[in-house]
Parts: structure tokens; C-alpha cells; sequence
């Protein structure tokens, strides 16, 4: 009976360890074939990665190729002969000329040339460059003109005085205004100019002083009321346009013609109506100052 006990015992233990050993087969076999899959997954990928190798070790090579070629003919191109540039011709001018950077213009054509010639009772930079001034030159003709500005303001406040507002301009009805009149002073500027130009022609010569005087002229014309040359009656008041106060400015030269325009928007410091303003104490939009 022992025996038998014995053998059955036996028995249950073989084919225990036999359908554990079966189990840890069929796991075995199937870790080897998800590795087997895994390994031709990634022969297929480096075969992939070796075809791309290929191609762009390909590419190199011919770029590199290419980039030597173009090397080559670099150092075979000649290296291109710039001119001089050619001296300012008289026979060329009344142009820009298409292949050239400059177009020569006669000197004697300067007064059409469209440029500013002082501001703040200065030279501006493109005049004193136009003319070639150094700065010394510069500098004297700032002062000559500074000197002309000056007298001109001195003359004007000494001589003028209250004046009725014209009734030429009873419209648009003001709400108050201020009114001068201005003497011809058309002698005392007449000598001022006189010594203007004779210190231009010192410090700059004849030729040169000739041109800056042609543009002083006309910028004596619009800026400085011609100098004065005939009586002015001046008003500056406020006015109604539109229902809306503004401020109104009117010159009238006896025996002549007069201006007259409403002030919408801030005027240069340095303008006529600003200059005005302040001197006759009324207040007008004045741009401020760069």
C-alpha cells in the first residue's frame, strides 16, 4: 500500500514539472518569435537608412563637384575695370543722364534750382553746401543777414503805430483785434540791402554773392513783406467761421493789394504771422519748437 502511495506521489510530481516545463516553452517560443519580428523590423529599417546614406553621399559628391567648378571659373572670370568718373561735362546738362550719377547745371541756371535758403534767420545746410561755403563763410554770412533781419524788425517797431481795422475785412465779424500800420520804409531798407550785398560780395565773392542775392530777393519778397518797401496796415483778430472762433491774419499795402486768411492750424515759428503775433501780443497756434 506504501508502495503504491509512493509510485502514485511520483507520478503527480513528474507531470507537474512537465506541464510547467511545457508552459515555459510555449513562453519561450513566443518572447523568441516577437524578437525574431522585432529583428526584421529593424534589418528592414537599416536597409532603409543605408538606401538614404547612399543617396545624399550622392548629393555631397556632386555638390561638391559643382562648388569646385564654380571655384574654376571664378578664378578664370576677369575682374571687371571700373572708369573714372568723368569730369562734369557743359555740353550734358538739361538732365539726369541714364548712365551717369551726376548731370552737369550751369551756374547761371542756379535760380532755378528749387532749394531753401534760410530758416531761423540762418543759411540753411543745403544753401551753404549748394555754394560750396566753408565754414568760416558761413558763419559771416549768417551774421551779415542776422545783422539785415534785425534793422528791418528795429525799423518796423520804431515807426509803427494803432491803426483802425480795415473795413474790408468787417467779415467775419471779429470779437477782438489788434491793428498797426507800417510806414514805407522803403529808404532805410533800401540801404540795409545795399550793405547786405556788399558784405555777401566780400565774403563770398561777386559771382557767388550774385546767385545768393537772386534767391535772397525772393525770400525777402514772401518771408520778410519785400522789406518794407511799401505801407502795410496789419490786423490780427478772432473771428467766427463756421460757428467756431479762430484767429484771422490781414495785411493790406496801401496802393496795392492785401492778404488776408484764417489760421487753422499751428504756423512755423519762424513765419510772418507768428513774428506778428507775438509782437503785437496776441495769440495765435504756433508749432512748437523741433
Amino acid at each position: 500500500m506504501n508502495y503504491l502511495v509512493l509510485i502514485l506521489a511520483t507520478f503527480i510530481t513528474a507531470s507537474t514539472v512537465l506541464v510547467n516545463q511545457r508552459a515555459a516553452l510555449r513562453k519561450t517560443q513566443g518572447a523568441n518569435a516577437q524578437l525574431a519580428a522585432q529583428a526584421r523590423a529593424l534589418e528592414t529599417r537599416l536597409g532603409e537608412l543605408r538606401e538614404r546614406r547612399d543617396y545624399f553621399d550622392h548629393r555631397l559628391s556632386a555638390s561638391k563637384e559643382r562648388l569646385g567648378t564654380l571655384r574654376q571659373n571664378l578664378k578664370n572670370t576677369p575682374v571687371p575695370q571700373f572708369a573714372e568718373p568723368l569730369p562734369p561735362d557743359p555740353a550734358r546738362h538739361g538732365g539726369w543722364p541714364a548712365d551717369a550719377a551726376y548731370f552737369y547745371l550751369p551756374k547761371k541756371n542756379l535760380n532755378t534750382v528749387g532749394y531753401q535758403l534760410f530758416a531761423g534767420h540762418r543759411l540753411t545746410d543745403d544753401a551753404a553746401t549748394l555754394f560750396g561755403m566753408t565754414a568760416a563763410e558761413r558763419e559771416a554770412v549768417d551774421a551779415a543777414y542776422g545783422n539785415l533781419w534785425r534793422k528791418f524788425r528795429e525799423l518796423e517797431i520804431q515807426r509803427m503805430e494803432p491803426a483802425e481795422k480795415p473795413a474790408i475785412w468787417n467779415e467775419p465779424a471779429d470779437q477782438e483785434s489788434v491793428t498797426r500800420r507800417f510806414p514805407s520804409l522803403a529808404k532805410e531798407t533800401g540801404e540795409l540791402l545795399a550793405g547786405f550785398t556788399s558784405a555777401l560780395q566780400n565774403i563770398l565773392g561777386t559771382v557767388r554773392a550774385g546767385y545768393v542775392l537772386e534767391t535772397a530777393q525772393a525770400y525777402f519778397t514772401s518771408q520778410l513783406d519785400d522789406l518794407g518797401q511799401a505801407a502795410r496796415i496789419i490786423t490780427i483778430w478772432r473771428g467766427s467761421a463756421d460757428g467756431n472762433q479762430k484767429p484771422w491774419f490781414g495785411i493790406l499795402r496801401e496802393g496795392s493789394y492785401g492778404d488776408v486768411q484764417m489760421i487753422q492750424f499751428p504756423v512755423e515759428p519762424d513765419s510772418t504771422i507768428a513774428y506778428y503775433a507775438q509782437l503785437f501780443g496776441v495769440e495765435v497756434p504756433i508749432q512748437a519748437e523741433p
